[in-house]
């Protein structure tokens, strides 16, 4: 997180590309990702919406699962918070997102794309 603070994704750094835009030149729904947790760490919403809109799903995500890492650590047992969440909601997220993916890569949704 300190790192992603400091150095803009946009202008370079340690970060991996993307293999399936490095590869295909299309944008994959996960591209966009890294820009928009930096854009949100600098209180830019709507920049950090614009990069990808699926930045506040993946930071609840990833904050999940940190907080589960941490509980384990400390030798607790991890949260069950993911499994409460019904497979219907689950499936219907990974939709979006592949659908989402699709998408951003049509001239008439360009708006999508990072």
């Amino acid at each position: 997180g300190a790192y992603l603070y400091r150095t803009d994704p946009a202008r370079g750094g340690a970060y991996l590309r993307c293999p399936f835009h490095a590869a295909t030149g299309l944008w994959c729904p996960g591209c966009g990702l890294t820009r928009g947790a930096y854009q949100l760490l600098h209180a830019d919403v709507v920049g950090s919406l614009g990069s990808n809109l699926f930045v506040p799903v993946a930071i609840a995500l990833v904050g999940v699962a940190w907080l589960d890492w941490w509980r384990v650590s400390r030798h607790r047992a991890a949260s069950r918070w993911l499994s409460y969440v019904p497979i219907p909601v689950w499936t219907g997220l990974v939709v979006v997102f592949v659908a989402f993916g699709v998408l951003r890569n049509f001239a008439p949704f360009d708006a999508l794309a990072p």
